[in-house]
């Protein structure tokens, strides 16, 4: 039989990438989908370990994607998938979504894709991507809503002791000092990608398009992943994943931040009922929070922009300056 395709989806964050995870990617008829899923249990009903669909899933992919060359073992995952496409006919290609993965910095993110590489394999790279303007701020109060139930801030290198509420500003400098940059390596990956792979083995699909154009937005990803499209439509629309923090919530974290009692009971205590509240303040009526970056952040990210969009249009032929891709 022919070799079994990999697809890498690894992001961006904040680009409906939980919506395609737990919806047109892990029940698509033809894809054979490794991960991620952020639910705790599938469809079945079976537990999932470490995002992925199921074990032996973990034990062989995590180190391809987290750029473990110890354990990784590029001869068995190829067997494994072969093994599971004979078993399952159906199936077109194996298909990874990792949010993260994109913004990780380059050298770690060319070892990855070497790893994949290794096994031999026919691999090909899906990039969602946003407007840096709008993803700032997008990111940010998702930020705030899962620190706030969590009480962890290991993205910023552990369980920190951080107060239950950070500024878009602080966060953003904290952002910054792990990229080791003003923006992610976002477009350098994008490059990496295609100077391994070839352009006719990425793509780039924008998320404004799900905005203007939804049904265009799901047909670049199946015709790409060269899938029935009707198929991943019915799956993937009208599922919303992670919406929008409220206003109502946005505000009760300040508030349990300003509050000596709140703030040592969401500490130390039974976090469960304040998140429980902040659950609560959540209805078809609330209105999103809507946090901007400012003149000052815009103007700092400005000459670096310009640049990267006038890249991306090159490289894509679009005009993504009419999509939103434009710094004022």
């Amino acid at each position: 039989m022919n070799k079994p395709r990999i697809v890498l989806h690894p992001g961006m964050g904040k680009t409906a990438t939980t919506t395609l995870q737990q919806s047109a990617f892990c029940d698509h008829s033809e894809i054979l989908y490794i991960g991620k899923d952020a639910r705790s249990k599938n469809h079945k009903g079976e537990k999932i370990p470490k995002g992925f669909t199921c074990e032996s899933y973990a034990a062989l992919f995590a180190p391809m994607l987290q750029v473990s060359k110890e354990g990784a073992d590029p001869d068995k995952v190829r067997k494994v998938l072969q093994s599971q496409f004979e078993a399952q006919p159906n199936k077109t290609l194996a298909l990874m979504s990792w949010e993260g993965l994109v913004a990780k910095k380059p050298d770690k993110f060319k070892a990855t894709l070497k790893n994949l590489m290794d096994v031999g394999c026919p691999l090909s790279v899906v990039f969602t991507i946003r407007n840096i303007v709008d993803w700032l701020p997008s990111s940010y109060l998702q930020f705030v809503s899962g620190h706030f139930k969590k009480g962890t801030f290991n993205e910023f290198g552990g369980y920190a002791d951080m107060p239950p509420y950070m500024s878009f500003e602080l966060w953003l400098k904290a952002k910054q000092l792990r990229w080791a940059g003003p923006i992610p390596p976002i477009f350098d990956n994008i490059r990496i990608a295609i100077d391994l792979l070839g352009r006719q083995n990425v793509e780039i699909v924008c998320f404004e398009t799900l905005k203007t154009s939804p049904e265009d937005f799901f047909n670049q990803i199946s015709d790409f992943l060269e899938i029935n499209r009707d198929e991943f439509i019915q799956l993937a629309k009208n599922y919303h994943a992670n919406p929008r923090i409220t206003e109502e919530q946005l505000e009760f974290v300040k508030q349990v931040n300003r509050s000596v009692v709140y703030h040592l009971r969401w500490r130390f205590g039974s976090r469960r009922a304040i998140v429980e509240k902040f659950w609560s303040l959540r209805d078809e009526n609330s209105k999103k929070a809507v946090v901007s970056c400012s003149q000052e952040v815009v103007g700092e990210l400005a000459p670096l922009l310009r640049k990267e969009y006038a890249w991306l249009a090159e490289t894509t032929g679009r005009d993504v300056e009419a999509m939103g891709y434009s710094v004022a």
